[in-house]
């Protein structure tokens, strides 16, 4: 008799959730997957279907987690908020956390159809506030119940990322992206889809069509984005048809998003099967850097070694041979470095000697000495272009064990070139040391040096570049400065532009207030004839002038019919003011001659000079 009740009473709950969950359907529910921390999916509440109250320990004693879950609703629906309150406080101690969690997101949601700020309120409290999924489900719930409240609770959060992450919510309640809701969301918070809900949305689309996700992708306009989706959808496919994978590559519309896409696939394909790759590779003929077959053999090579090489006896392209024996070579060099040459040195392709050469600077990085004594042991011809290679990879990592390597050198092995470049990427790197290391030099040799690095280091290092022109001779510290001034100038960095000309103070050293006014002209051509005014000497402003003439014609400023004839005719000197006419003139006589002839009979020229140019104008209209 006591176990027909029990059966009794179990059949009572399920039935209750059965009859629940018929009206739950009715209720229209998101088309979006559960993940990780957006919340599930829950039938909307109702008026109470029993009049009895049903026990929580009742509904975990279900036999299958569909009646419990049934149960749950029936149980939720017929529960006002103080009786949710206590629910939710006995759910909490529910020992299994599957059940746990799934008894607490009915109950919130429930509780968030009565009193949604009451909810919230007790889903950011202990212990429910360790973890975001019953704050999601409250968000979500309140926001499908009525959006324009939701929104406005969001804007009225202290909390700039707590807000961010309610938004999101708000999101994934009507479906992350792309219709009027989350329009609206947007317009109403002014906070941006995170990355999660993008990809999220991304996912919804990629489950009707990857087509869909293409075309997702092809109209936005952040090229950051698009390598962001691009880099997803290439992972997200199915990797049991490379061929379809790779079907999509053309439905990208521009080129940089074809190769982004095309690059990603071949790297997660050659990593699941290098082999197969390898020949699919083959047989489309894709065997340079950075192809498919370069990194399925990139990986096969690290996967097992013997196995690349075992497939490499059995390519037939030259040009794949010579990628794929260096990758193996490579390969080999990380763990027995004498192996690697040995079996190089086996290869009947004189292409190897760049190949030896290359696995001569990657050993270096571990085994200095070995490398050193093999590359000495070459030919003359060869043996400097190795140790060039050698030194510069070294510098790359640790300029200082280059240094060491340096000093190991014979004296008569010619590093001269090599030098310069071991300099600019040591300056790059560790300006203080390297300036130190110039200092110990030769005066001729640091000289060279800084020469070739002084324009490298401006673009990212201007102060190592004030420092690397007090190694220059006044000649070359003239060309080098003068051109960081304009480069500094045009790219808005005119303070460190100043800089350089108060180092070069005191020595002599012209042209450098034109360059200066040439770069900001590049940009700004009314600041620059600002700063042109100022300028005291009549011979340096006129020069001056001129650089900016020539930047306003070469940017085809749209007041450059009224700012030419002004700027050149207010040169004094009648040679400047020809050249300047000149500059002017031929880049005006490529691009636009109406405007050149306008120009010509406004400029303070004579008549012969000024006949030249029509001369010339007419020739080339016949």
């Amino acid at each position: 008799m006591q176990s027909r009740l029990g059966l009794f009473f179990a059949g009572g709950l399920v039935g209750v959730g059965l009859l629940v969950a018929g009206q739950f359907i009715t209720r229209q529910q998101s088309p979006l997957e559960s993940t990780g921390t957006e919340a599930p999916e829950f039938p909307a509440a109702h008026e109470p279907l029993v009049s009895g109250r049903v026990d929580l320990s009742g509904v975990l004693a279900l036999p299958t987690e569909f009646a419990r879950r049934q149960a749950l609703y029936g149980l939720a629906a017929q529960s006002d908020g103080d009786r949710l309150r206590s629910l939710i406080a006995d759910a909490s101690q529910i020992p299994d956390r599957r059940d746990r969690e799934a008894a607490l997101a009915v109950f919130f949601r429930r509780f968030c159809d009565l009193d949604p700020r009451a909810a919230l309120t007790l889903a950011n409290s202990d212990p429910h506030a360790k973890t975001e999924r019953y704050r999601n489900v409250v968000w979500q719930t309140w926001a499908r119940n009525d959006l324009a409240d939701a929104i406005f609770a969001v804007n009225t959060i202290p909390r700039h990322d707590d807000q961010v992450a309610a938004v999101q919510n708000l999101y994934a309640a009507y479906g992350y992206m792309g219709n009027e809701s989350t329009d609206r969301i947007f317009s109403e918070t002014g906070i941006e889809h995170n990355r999660q809900t993008r990809l999220r949305y991304l996912r919804v689309l990629l489950r009707d069509s990857p087509v869909h996700v293409i075309n997702f992708i092809n109209t936005e306009p952040s090229r950051l984005r698009r390598d962001e989706y691009i880099s997803w959808f290439a992972y997200a496919l199915d990797v049991s048809d490379p061929d379809a994978a790779y079907s999509y590559v053309e439905a990208f519309e521009t080129s940089g998003d074809k190769s982004l896409y095309k690059t990603t696939i071949d790297s997660r394909f050659s990593r699941l099967n290098p082999v197969d790759t390898v020949w699919r590779a083959l047989a489309k003929d894709e065997t340079g850097p950075d192809s498919e077959f370069h990194n399925a053999i990139e990986e096969l090579a690290s996967q097992d070694v013997d196995a690349a090489i075992e497939l490499f006896g059995q390519i037939e392209s030259s040009n794949a041979k010579v990628l794929a024996a260096f990758v193996i070579a490579t390969e080999l060099a990380n763990t027995n470095p004498r192996r690697a040459l040995a079996w190089l040195r086996t290869l009947e392709d004189t292409r190897t000697d760049k190949i030896e050469e290359s696995l001569l600077a990657v050993i270096a990085m571990t085994d200095p000495d070995f490398a050193l004594e093999t590359a000495l042991a070459l030919p003359r011809a060869r043996r400097e272009s190795a140790i060039s290679g050698m030194l510069l990879r070294t510098a790359m990592s640790s300029p200082e064990q280059a240094v060491s390597l340096l000093e190991s050198i014979p004296d008569d092995v010619d590093l001269s070139r090599s030098l310069r470049m071991f300099g600019s990427v040591w300056l790059t790197r560790n300006p203080s040391a390297a300036i130190g290391w110039l200092d110990s030099l030769d005066v001729d040799e640091a000289a060279h040096i800084a020469e070739f690095s002084v324009r490298t280091a401006m673009r990212t290092q201007p102060d190592t570049a004030i420092r690397l022109l007090s190694y220059l001779d006044d000649e070359k510290a003239a060309s080098s400065g003068r051109f960081i001034v304009s480069e500094l100038a045009a790219t808005g960095d005119v303070g460190w532009a100043m800089s350089v000309m108060e180092e070069l103070k005191g020595r002599e050293i012209a042209g450098l207030e034109p360059s200066l006014a040439g770069g900001i002209a590049s940009h700004d051509h009314q600041l620059a004839m600002q700063f042109v005014q100022q300028l005291p000497d009549q011979e340096t402003r006129d020069a001056a002038v001129a650089e900016v003439a020539r930047m306003v014609v070469r940017s085809d400023a749209a007041d450059a019919g009224t700012v030419l004839p002004t700027l050149i005719n207010s040169i004094q000197d009648a040679r400047v003011r020809s050249r300047a006419s000149r500059t002017v003139m031929l880049q005006l006589m490529r691009s636009d001659k109406k405007r050149a002839r306008q120009l010509l009979e406004e400029l303070r020229l004579d008549d012969n000079e000024k006949d030249i140019y029509r001369r010339s104008m007419l020739d080339k209209d016949n």
